[in-house]
């Protein structure tokens, strides 16, 4: 297995406090569109932290994480990445948001 650093911005462009939103809902996709596998880490992993957004996420704030995900192999890669989470799942009718 390969592991893969899946970084990521988000910026709240809406009206709306995000404070403590989880942005956990990212995953690492392979080449054939399937999931790469994903990983648990108890505690905290400097290297990608995975973090709630802070209090006082309103609108023109920007936030940094990352998320981790193994490739089978060296010959396949991770290749993309897929958000999952609400609200977008709610407001697209259970789609998901994907970027390659």
């Amino acid at each position: 297995m390969i592991p893969y650093y899946v970084r990521y911005s988000v910026q709240n462009t809406g009206t709306v406090d995000l404070s403590h939103t989880s942005l956990g809902h990212i995953k690492g996709l392979l080449p054939d569109g399937s999931e790469a596998q994903g990983v648990s880490i108890i505690g905290t992993f400097e290297k990608c932290p995975n973090e709630s957004l802070p209090k006082g996420f309103t609108n023109g704030k920007t936030q940094t994480g990352c998320a981790l995900a193994l490739a089978p192999s060296a010959q396949t890669k991770v290749t993309g990445a897929q958000y999952w989470g609400d609200p977008y799942n709610i407001l697209s009718k259970n789609k998901e948001l994907v970027w390659k």
